[in-house]
């Protein structure tokens, strides 16, 4: 369930909300006139995407550096069979 609050609920309980997140997890949509505008979320979650974020770029960096003197023609046919495997394997699964 989204937790959806107008900037005046957050400024009138902005203690109670920033407690609710920390201690049982809660996550805060703040929207105006029904557009989305900002989040509150636990301190854990934040730096958990941080940490995701930086783990996802240095391995983009990783494969780049690895791949730098692969020609990009042949670099997108591999990136293709890849995918192609992978769906084969995923629908050999499922049964489908």
């Amino acid at each position: 369930m989204r937790n959806v609050l107008s900037p005046i609920e957050v400024r009138d309980k902005l203690g109670r909300i920033i407690e609710e997140a920390y201690y049982t997890g809660k996550q805060f949509i703040i929207a105006r006139r029904g557009k989305p505008m900002a989040a509150i979320v636990p301190i854990s979650e934040y730096e958990k995407w941080e940490r995701e974020r930086e783990e996802f770029f240095a391995l983009i960096d990783k494969v780049w550096k690895a791949n730098r003197e692969v020609d990009p023609d042949t670099l997108a046919q591999d990136v293709a069979q890849a995918i192609r495997e992978t769906r084969e394997g995923v629908n050999a699964q499922s049964g489908a």
